[in-house]
């Protein structure tokens, strides 16, 4: 059940701070159910909200090799979801634990969809640094360029 709630709590923070972005701070990034709910109802936030209302607090580990540690937060669900009630993010899980566990996430989601670089000889460099090879800068040029014709 937490691997769930993980990634969907990572959906709704994402998609609260991308399509709310007119707060300064974690803290005072707030959200009520007619904000949520402006385009229609039953999109990303408004189904996490409805499904993890009430629930009870999930607790999460992880381990961070490079730093030999485990880093350790809890999520909180909202008591309930009405019209007027202002949600704060913070009270979900406090903004550098929220930072670490997208973070964490994507890494996850990164090591296992991206095959690692290889590393090449850097004449200029003088040293292996991860670079793409001929096929790949190919490839990634034909898209670059077809995404600046676009304007994107």
């Amino acid at each position: 059940m937490e691997s769930e709630i993980g990634s969907e709590l990572f959906k709704f923070a994402r998609n609260v701070i991308s399509h709310f972005p007119f707060f300064n701070s974690w803290n005072k990034v707030w959200i009520n159910k007619p904000i949520v709910n402006w385009y229609r109802e039953g999109l990303t936030i408004d189904k996490f909200l409805k499904k993890y209302v009430g629930h009870q607090e999930v607790k999460y580990r992880f381990r961070e090799e490079d730093k030999k540690l485990m880093t350790y937060l809890a999520i909180n669900f909202p008591t309930s979801y009405k019209d007027g009630a202002k949600l704060f993010l913070k009270d979900m899980i406090i903004e550098k634990k929220g930072i670490k566990f997208c973070f964490i996430l994507m890494k996850e989601i990164t090591n296992s969809q991206v095959e690692e670089m290889k590393k090449l000889w850097c004449w200029r460099c003088k040293m292996e640094i991860a670079k793409l090879d001929e096929e790949e800068f190919k490839n990634a040029s034909k898209l670059y360029g077809e995404a600046f014709k676009k304007g994107g």
